[in-house]
C-alpha cells in the first residue's frame, strides 16, 4: 500500500516536469525571444563570474604572450556579460561572437601543435579537433543571427524531447502504479 502511494505520487513529479519541458520546447520553437532573453541573462552571469576567474587566473602566467592572452580572455568575457546584464539583444550577438572568436582562436592555437604530433596515435583527432573548432568559429562569426536562432531551436528541441520521455515515465509509472496486483497478506505465524 505505501508501495503504490509512491508511485502514484511520482508519477505527478513526472508529469509535471514533463508539462515545464514541453512547455519550454514550445515556447522556443515558437517563439524563441523570450527563451533567448533567458539563456541570454544566464550566460551574462556567466561572464561576470568567468571573466573575473580568468583574470585572476592570469597572475599566474609569466609576463609574457599567454598572460595577456589569459588577461584578453577575461577582460573580453567580462565585458560581454556586463553587457549582457545591461543590453540583452547586443549580448546574444556578442555571446555568438564570443563563442566564435573562442573556437576560432582555440583552433588556431591548438593547429600547430596537432600539426606536429599528427603521426602520433591522438594526432589524427587533434587536427580533426582544432579544424572543426576552426570551422566552427569561422561558420558562427559569418552568421550570428542563424547560430542564436540554432541555439535557442537546439535548447527548445532537447526540452520537447526531455519532456515526452518524462511524460512516458509518467504514463507508464501511473499505470504500474495504479493497475491490479496482489494486495499484500498478514505475515504468517
Amino acid at each position: 500500500m505505501v508501495v503504490q502511494l509512491v508511485v502514484l505520487l511520482s508519477w505527478r513529479r513526472y508529469a509535471l516536469r514533463a508539462a515545464l519541458a514541453l512547455a519550454i520546447g514550445a515556447v522556443a520553437l515558437c517563439r524563441p525571444g523570450p527563451l533567448l532573453l533567458v539563456l541570454v541573462g544566464c550566460c551574462a552571469a556567466y561572464g561576470l563570474v568567468a571573466g573575473l576567474m580568468a583574470l585572476a587566473a592570469a597572475s599566474a602566467f609569466e609576463a609574457g604572450p599567454r598572460r595577456w592572452l589569459m588577461q584578453l580572455l577575461g577582460l573580453a568575457t567580462l565585458a560581454t556579460g556586463a553587457l549582457g546584464a545591461l543590453h540583452p539583444g547586443w549580448a546574444a550577438l556578442g555571446l555568438v561572437l564570443l563563442i566564435g572568436f573562442n573556437a576560432l582562436f582555440c583552433g588556431l592555437i591548438e593547429l600547430p601543435q596537432a600539426l606536429r604530433e599528427r603521426t602520433l596515435p591522438d594526432g589524427p583527432w587533434a587536427l580533426l579537433r582544432s579544424g572543426a573548432a576552426i570551422v566552427f568559429g569561422a561558420l558562427l562569426l559569418a552568421w550570428p543571427g542563424a547560430a542564436l536562432l540554432l541555439m535557442v531551436w537546439t535548447v527548445g528541441l532537447y526540452a520537447a524531447l526531455i519532456g515526452a520521455l518524462y511524460l512516458a515515465l509518467a504514463v507508464r509509472v501511473l499505470r504500474h502504479g495504479a493497475g491490479p496486483g496482489p494486495e499484500p497478506g498478514p505475515a504468517a505465524p
